[in-house]
C-alpha cells in the first residue's frame, strides 16, 4: 500500500511540471469552456446596478429621514406654539377678569361716594365754600351735614362728616326734601310746650300738642323706614346675588310703604331699583375669582405624554377635553404637520416638558367701612330735644374680593417632545426608524396684574383702603368719631388713586362727575341721577396704563390692534372662554367653598348695630349665588350681560355701556379717566417698531419660540427681552 501511494504522488509531480513549462498543451475541453469571455457583462451589469439600486435607496432613505425629521422638528414647534398660545389666552382670561375685579370696586365707590351720597349738601354742584364743602385737606370732599345741638334754629350746626354717608331720598325729582340734608329735626312738641306754662295750657293747645306729638311720632317711623332703605341699599350694593326682578320690586314695595303719595311711592321703588341693578361687589368679584381658579388649573394642569388614540379618548369627555385643553391642541398640531405616509401617526408619541405649577395665584381682599344714615329701631325719647336723630353708622365691610395677585414669579412656558416613527424604502427594520424633536415657547409681552421688580404680586389691600377718621357729631354715633369697637376694619374708607394726586375722595373729580354725571340737587330737591357718569368713573386711569391689561374698544380709528369682533363692532359687552367650573361639579359646594374663604370667621351670633348675623349673611349670599348659578348661568339670557358658566360676559371698560342711548364717554380736562385706545394698549411690540413713525401696539400676551436651554436655565420673566409702548 505504501509503494502505491509513493508511485501515484510522483506521477502527479511530474504532470505538474508538464503543466507548468506548457499549460497550453494540455487544455482540455472543459478548460477551453472555462476560458470563454462570453458572459463576463452580465456580471459587471448586475454589479453596477446592484450599487445603483443601493445607492438611489440609500438617496431616497436619506431625504426621507430628512424630510421626516425635519417634520418631526415642524410638528414639535407646532406643538409648542399651540401650547403657549393656548396658555396665552388662558393668561388674558385671567387678566381681563381681574381687571373687571377692580372695575367692579370702582363701582361699588362710585355709588358709594356718587349716588349715595348726592343728596347730601353740597351733593350737585358744590358752592366754593371749603369749610361747608370740603375739609382742611381740600383733596378730600368733606360730606357736610347739618344738625340740631339743641331745641331752637339758632342751635343748627354744620359738619363736614368727611366720609359718604349713604341716604337715598324717597321722593320724586320734583319733591323737597332734607332728610338727607340734615341728620335729625328739633322736637317742636317739646318747644311747642315750652310756649305755654302749664297752668295756661287749654284744651285747644292740649289737642295741638297732641296732634303735633302724633306727627313727630309718624316722623319717627318714616325716618326708620327711610334709615331701612339706606341700609338696604348698600347691601344690594355689597351682596346682591340674584337678579329676580318680582322679589326685589315686592321687597321694595314694603320698605317704600313710609311714601304716603302712590305716585312718588312708585317713582320711589323705580329709583331704587335702578340704583342697585346688577350684581352687589361680592358675588360679581367671587364668580370672577372662580372663573380665575379654573383658568388657573388648566394653566397647572399636569404635564403628561400622550398619543392618537389618548387624545381621542381626552375629545370625547367634555370635562376632560376642558381641563386638558393645552395637551389636545398642541397634540393635534404634530398630527397637521406629519404626513401619515411617512410618519405613522398612530406610533406619534408627545411628551409635555413644562414644570406642573407654573402660577400661583391668590385672591386680594380689603376690609374697610361703608357709612350710612341710620335712625335705630328703638323707642324714641318724647322729651329729647331732637326728633328723627338718625346715626352716621358704620357697616363694616370685611374680606370684600377686590383682585388677585400672581405670587410667583416662575417663567410660564410649554415645551414638549415628539416621537414619531420613520417608514424607509429597503429597511430590513419592520418597526422603522424612531425619530424626536424636542421645542419650546411661552406667552409674553403682557401681565394679569400689577407686579413688583421681581414679578412678585404686590398688590394688598392697602391699595383698596384709605384711613380717614370720620368727624361725626356727638352722641349721634354709637362707635363715636374714634372708631372704636371697629376691630378689623378701624378708620378704613375705600378708596383708590386715579392719579399720583388724587383719589376717588377728590374734590376735582367729584365736581367732574358731578358734572358729567347730571346730578341736580343744589336745592334740596329729590334726586335725580344719570349713569353717564359711571360710565366716566369706571373708565381706564392714569394709575392702570402699564400695570393692567385693559381691554380696548371692539372697533377704533387708530393705527393699533382692536378686539376682533366678527358681527357686531358696536358691542359693549366681551364674552370669552373663563368657566366658572369644569365638568359636572357641585355648584353649591364650590361656592360654599369660596364663601368659607371669604366668611371664614363668619358664626351664629356676631351682631352689629345694626343686627345683622355675618353667619346668616353667608347663608343668605350662598343661596342667592347657587339660584344664579344653578338657573340664570345655565341660561344665559336672565344672567348679568348673557354669561354663562362657560363663558364671562365683561362690560368693555371704554364703551358707554349705562345710558340709554349711549353717549360717549366724555374726555376730562384733568385726565382723571382715558377715552382713546391708544392710551391704555399696555402691551408689548417689537424693538425694531419702537420709535417708528407709527408703531403698532397690542394688546394682550403674544407667543414666541424660546430656546430650551434658557427655560431649564430659569430665564427671568415673560418681558425680559421687551420695551414697553410709550403711550
Amino acid at each position: 500500500m505504501k509503494i502505491l501511494f509513493v508511485r501515484a504522488f510522483t506521477q502527479i509531480l511530474k504532470r505538474a511540471d508538464k503543466f507548468r513549462k506548457n499549460p497550453l498543451q494540455h487544455d482540455s475541453a472543459a478548460t477551453k469552456k472555462w476560458r470563454s469571455e462570453s458572459g463576463q457583462s452580465v456580471i459587471l451589469i448586475s454589479m453596477v446596478l446592484m450599487s445603483f439600486i443601493m445607492f438611489f435607496g440609500f438617496a431616497i432613505n436619506t431625504g426621507l429621514l430628512i424630510t421626516a425629521k425635519i417634520s418631526v422638528q415642524a410638528a414639535a414647534d407646532a406643538a409648542a406654539y399651540a401650547g403657549a398660545a393656548t396658555q396665552a389666552r388662558q393668561l388674558n382670561a385671567i387678566s381681563y377678569l381681574n381687571y373687571d375685579m377692580r372695575r367692579q370696586f370702582k363701582k361699588f365707590l362710585y355709588r358709594y361716594n356718587f349716588m349715595g351720597s348726592a343728596a347730601s349738601m353740597g351733593g350737585g354742584t358744590p358752592p366754593t365754600s371749603i369749610n361747608m364743602n370740603k375739609t382742611v385737606d381740600p383733596t378730600h370732599y368733606g360730606y357736610p351735614k347739618k344738625w340740631y345741638s339743641g331745641s331752637s334754629s339758632s342751635d343748627l350746626q354744620t359738619t363736614a362728616i368727611k366720609v359718604p354717608v349713604i341716604c337715598i331720598p324717597m321722593t320724586g325729582s320734583g319733591g323737597g326734601n332734607d332728610y338727607c340734608q340734615q341728620l335729625n329735626t328739633p322736637n317742636s312738641t317739646k318747644m311747642a310746650a315750652l310756649w305755654f306754662p302749664n297752668k295756661g295750657l287749654t284744651t285747644v293747645t292740649q289737642a295741638m300738642l297732641s296732634t303735633m306729638g302724633y306727627i313727630e311720632s309718624s316722623l319717627d317711623e318714616q325716618c326708620k323706614k327711610y334709615s331701612n332703605i339706606n341700609l338696604f341699599v348698600l347691601m344690594e350694593w355689597l351682596f346682591r346675588g340674584n337678579l329676580d326682578p318680582t322679589s326685589l320690586e315686592n321687597t321694595l314695595g314694603t320698605m317704600a310703604s313710609a311714601i304716603k303719595d302712590a305716585s312718588e311711592r312708585q317713582q320711589a321703588v323705580q329709583k331704587i331699583d335702578t340704583l342697585v341693578n346688577g350684581l352687589g361687589l361680592y358675588p360679581r368679584n367671587l364668580f370672577n375669582y372662580m372663573r380665575i381658579t379654573t383658568l388657573q388649573q388648566f394653566l397647572n394642569d399636569p404635564p403628561s405624554t400622550v398619543t392618537q388614540d389618548q387624545v381621542k379618548s381626552l375629545e370625547s369627555n367634555q370635562s376632560a377635553a376642558d381641563s386638558h385643553e393645552r395637551t389636545i391642541q398642541a397634540f393635534k398640531s404634530v398630527l397637521v404637520n406629519l404626513n401619515n405616509d411617512v410618519l405613522d401617526h398612530s406610533k406619534v408619541s408627545m411628551m409635555e416638558l413644562q414644570p406642573q405649577n407654573q402660577i400661583n395665584i391668590e385672591l386680594v381682599e380689603a376690609s374697610f367701612n361703608a357709612y350710612v344714615q341710620y335712625m335705630q329701631d328703638a323707642p324714641v325719647d318724647p322729651n329729647a330735644d331732637t326728633r328723627c336723630q338718625s346715626n352716621v353708622v358704620p357697616f363694616q365691610v370685611n374680606n370684600a374680593p377686590v383682585g388677585v395677585n400672581k405670587t410667583s414669579s416662575n417663567t410660564i412656558y410649554y415645551a414638549v417632545k415628539v416621537k414619531a416613527t420613520a417608514k424607509l424604502l429597503f429597511l430590513p427594520i419592520s418597526d422603522g426608524i424612531e425619530l424626536e424633536a424636542f421645542a419650546s415657547a411661552k406667552p409674553f409681552g403682557s401681565r394679569i396684574g400689577p407686579t413688583g421688580s421681581n414679578g412678585v404680586g404686590n398688590l394688598t389691600e392697602a391699595d383698596f383702603v384709605e384711613t380717614v377718621k370720620p368727624d361725626i357729631p356727638p352722641g349721634l354715633s354709637p362707635t363715636g368719631s374714634d372708631c372704636a369697637g371697629l376691630a378689623g376694619t378701624q378708620c378704613k374708607l375705600p378708596n383708590l388713586h386715579i392719579t399720583d394726586g388724587d383719589t376717588f375722595y377728590s374734590s376735582t373729580f367729584l365736581d367732574a362727575l358731578y358734572h358729567i354725571g347730571g346730578v341736580q340737587n343744589t336745592t334740596g330737591k329729590g334726586l335725580t341721577l344719570s349713569y353717564q357718569g359711571m360710565d366716566n368713573a369706571e373708565a381706564p386711569e392714569p394709575k392702570e396704563i402699564g400695570h393692567y391689561n385693559i381691554i380696548p374698544p371692539p372697533k377704533s380709528d387708530m393705527g393699533g390692534e382692536y378686539i376682533p369682533y366678527a358681527v357686531d363692532q358696536n358691542s359693549s359687552i366681551y364674552r370669552f372662554y373663563a368657566p366658572i367650573f369644569t365638568g359636572t361639579a357641585d355648584v353649591n359646594a364650590q361656592i360654599t367653598t369660596m364663601l368659607g374663604k371669604v366668611f371664614s370667621n363668619a358664626v351664629s351670633g356676631t351682631n352689629n348695630f345694626f343686627n345683622i348675623d355675618t353667619f346668616s349673611l353667608k347663608t343668605d349670599l350662598l343661596a342667592q349665588m347657587t339660584s344664579y348659578a344653578s338657573a340664570a348661568l345655565k341660561q344665559g339670557s336672565t344672567s348679568e350681560n348673557g354669561e354663562t358658566e362657560t363663558f364671562a360676559a365683561l362690560e368693555l371698560p371704554m364703551v358707554p355701556h349705562s345710558s340709554n342711548p349711549p353717549k360717549p364717554i366724555q374726555p376730562s380736562p384733568q385726565s382723571f379717566w382715558l377715552t382713546r385706545p391708544e392710551q391704555v394698549l399696555s402691551s408689548w411690540s417689537p424693538p425694531h417698531l419702537q420709535g417708528a413713525p407709527n408703531p403698532t401696539p397690542r394688546f394682550g400676551y403674544s407667543v414666541k419660540f424660546v430656546a430650551m436651554q434658557n427655560v431649564l436655565q430659569g430665564s427671568s420673566g415673560p418681558d425680559e427681552d421687551q420695551e414697553k409702548v410709550e403711550h
